[in-house]
């Protein structure tokens, strides 16, 4: 489910589409009142819908993610890894001793921190 969508212009580049690109999708995750098993339910649950967009990714994913503890991205993210895609990630360094970072880090995937700059990095986007 797309939210919000944005078209632009092709760029200007030999032979670009004539047509309109759809360039970002923002999806937004519904709150549960502490029932994690009705979140997990859900056909549109947040951490389902991401994990699609990482399957689908064949070249890049940067993310900028305050904090990780969904294990179910986590595995997505490393499985993106494997097969190939280059995968980065940036998060505050409150929390890179989570157990999903550091299996992204056991795997291999770069993981550096704000390195404790005053402030809290509180980003949560990844690009594919």
């Amino acid at each position: 489910m797309c939210v919000l969508g944005c078209t632009r212009e092709a760029p200007p580049v030999a032979e670009a589409a004539a047509t309109p690109e759809t360039w970002f999708e923002i999806y937004f995750s519904n709150v549960y009142s502490g029932t994690p098993a009705v979140a997990e339910a859900d056909p549109n649950n947040i951490d389902r819908k991401l994990v699609e967009k990482i399957a689908a990714a064949a070249q890049t994913i940067d993310a900028a993610l305050h904090e990780l503890d969904s294990d179910r991205i986590a595995d997505a993210l490393i499985a993106a890894h494997q097969r190939g895609v280059r995968v980065r990630l940036v998060t505050e360094t409150d929390y890179v001793d989570e157990i999903s970072i550091e299996q992204l880090q056991h795997a291999g995937v770069p993981v550096r921190t704000d390195q404790g700059r005053n402030g809290l990095m509180h980003n949560k986007f990844l690009i594919l």
